[in-house]
């Protein structure tokens, strides 16, 4: 069978959605070797070091005309349709305007194809492919578009359109299965829940020296820490986060805990940066930015506790992450997130902030339950594993 995958997401620092394609595809070659796979990336350049050795002996097939791959036309032409489109058009005329050549050639270079397995942004695909699989990981820009920017949520909407060209859907999760027919109508039996694992170096962990990944960046080596990781964007709530660890500060008088947030700093935090300007704790306050993924389960395995308030989650793969790490996993109690903590962690209404105070302080204050729930988590966390989402995807292929 010869499998087409969309790796768009290989041109981005890999986060939740970029892990995603990375692994799977990993797995599924691994355990069914016998099938054709190749690749669709927007282009040659590929931002990840590992996921481009992994695709460079890999068959691969760029979604540009030989001309639109000139960097410096593209960027003007870019910079043309932000300046005279972007305030004019809708979201969706807005994508289409910026995609339009993709999805030409997308039709063109899937002709081929057995399967299609469309991951992100690539799903106008020929009708002469025999299977379409499109994963959804979540429908945040429909549910939340104040949050996103306007390339996204018109992402969203051309998508939306397109679901009829679809045969099955998977769904990293049964919150985001319900969203698919709240929101869009699909009919349940078009939609399978395949939950996906994090990265396998999370499997086997490897800690790091901890002073050394620490001062690497210049996180203070002799202090404890809760720590927060996702993408820095408003969905992701560190407004409260902040003003949770203010008020933690407050009740207990705990002037050695520091907070630590690690992740790309993303779009729309002005309000963010103000908070972060004003905050009277701002000096035990450490962003790193983006952190090479082998320092990852050393920052997670020493932390006092996990914090993670997302409004909105399709899944949730820093939770798992942390669970895999033994640490302590205080969360938001909406969509996804209760779906992969279960009862192994401290569920808490994303902006209720006394009730992540009075989370922190238990963690803090009982060490031996919060040691039995963590080691808890652990075993929940070998649950979510890639080798059982490869033979569920694969079996998506032949159903």
């Amino acid at each position: 069978m010869k499998i087409g995958i969309d790796a768009y997401v290989a041109r981005f620092p890999l986060t939740g959605i970029g892990n995603y394609t990375f692994s799977l595809a990993k797995h599924l070659e691994k355990y069914y070797p016998e099938n054709k796979y190749c690749y669709f990336l927007k282009d040659d350049y590929i931002h990840d070091r590992s996921f481009s050795d992994y695709l460079r002996d890999k068959e691969k097939r760029f979604v540009l005309s030989s001309y639109f791959r000139n960097r410096f036309l593209r960027r003007v032409e870019n910079k043309i349709k932000t300046k005279f489109f972007q305030g004019i058009l809708s979201s969706e005329s807005y994508f289409k305007l910026c995609f339009s050549r993709l999805e030409d050639e997308l039709f063109r270079l899937t002709e081929d194809l057995d399967l299609y397995h469309g991951i992100d942004w690539y799903f106008h695909v020929s009708p002469k492919v025999k299977r379409k699989i499109l994963t959804v990981h979540d429908l945040t820009s429909v549910i939340l578009p104040g949050f996103h920017d306007r390339m996204s949520v018109g992402k969203e909407i051309a998508k939306s359109k397109n679901l009829d060209a679809f045969d099955l859907f998977l769904s990293v999760s049964d919150s985001t299965k319900n969203d698919l027919i709240r929101y869009y109508g699909v009919a349940e039996n078009k939609i399978k829940t395949v939950y996906q694992s994090c990265d396998p170096i999370f499997d086997d962990i490897q800690l790091l020296d901890k002073q050394a990944v620490l001062s690497k960046y210049s996180i203070p080596t002799d202090r404890p820490y809760f720590l927060s990781v996702s993408t820095i964007e408003p969905r992701k709530n560190f407004i409260k986060v902040l003003e949770s660890y203010q008020n933690y500060k407050d009740r207990t008088g705990d002037s050695d805990s520091i907070l630590v947030c690690t992740g790309l700093w993303g779009w729309k935090n002005k309000e963010l940066s103000d908070c972060i300007n004003r905050h009277p704790y701002s000096d035990s306050i450490f962003f790193t930015g983006y952190l090479d993924l082998s320092d990852m389960p050393t920052l997670y395995h020493y932390a006092s506790g996990f914090l993670y308030l997302s409004v909105y989650e399709g899944f949730g793969l820093p939770i798992l992450e942390a669970m895999k790490s033994k640490v302590p996993v205080i969360c938001s109690n909406t969509s996804s997130m209760p779906e992969v903590i279960g009862d192994c962690g401290w569920l808490v209404a994303p902006n209720d902030v006394n009730a992540v105070v009075d989370a922190m302080i238990e963690l803090k204050e009982n060490k031996e339950s919060v040691s039995l729930k963590s080691e808890k988590a652990y075993e929940r966390s070998k649950n979510f594993n890639w080798q059982r989402t490869a033979k569920e995807t694969f079996e998506s292929y032949q159903s």
